[in-house]
C-alpha cells in the first residue's frame, strides 16, 4: 500500500514538474512608491502591453480589486485620431459604472502581454474630465 501511494505521489509530482517547465510567464516590473512617508519598493505590478496593432508600447497596473480592466481616456485618446479601427470599437451601449459614472466600452479587442495574447475581449473606456 505504501509502495503504491510513494509510486502515485512520484508519478504526481514528476507531472507537475513537467508541465510547470511550459508555464508562459507574463513580463511584469515591479514600481515603488510611498504612503504615509513610508516606501515600499514593491508598491505595484506593471505590465507591458500592446493594444490592438498600434505601434505603441503601453504599461497597465496590474490591480487585484479591479473588476473591469480598464484603459484610462488620456492614454488612449491621441490614438483614437490615428486609428479610426480603434475608435470605431467604442460601444455607448455598452457601459461600466466607474467613479459614480457609466462610462463606454470597447469591445472586440486584442492585447498581448509577452507572448500571451488575450483575444476578442472587452475593456473599459474610462475617460478623462476633459474627454467629457
Amino acid at each position: 500500500m505504501l509502495f503504491k501511494i510513494s509510486l502515485a505521489f512520484l508519478v504526481f509530482v514528476s507531472t507537475f514538474a513537467a508541465n510547470a517547465q511550459d508555464l508562459k510567464w507574463i513580463p511584469f516590473k515591479w514600481t515603488g512608491d510611498s504612503i504615509a512617508g513610508k516606501y515600499f519598493d514593491k508598491f505595484s505590478m506593471v505590465i507591458p502591453v500592446k493594444i490592438e496593432n498600434i505601434p505603441a508600447n503601453f504599461n497597465m497596473q496590474f490591480d487585484l480589486g479591479a473588476v473591469k480592466t480598464v484603459i484610462y481616456g488620456n492614454s488612449i485618446q491621441s490614438y483614437l485620431a490615428v486609428y479610426p479601427e480603434l475608435k470605431d470599437k467604442i460601444d455607448t451601449s455598452k457601459t461600466f459604472l466607474i467613479q459614480g459614472e457609466n462610462n463606454p466600452m470597447f469591445t472586440n479587442m486584442e492585447l498581448k502581454m509577452g507572448t500571451t495574447s488575450f483575444k476578442s475581449i472587452d475593456i473599459g473606456y474610462f475617460k478623462t474630465s476633459v474627454e467629457k
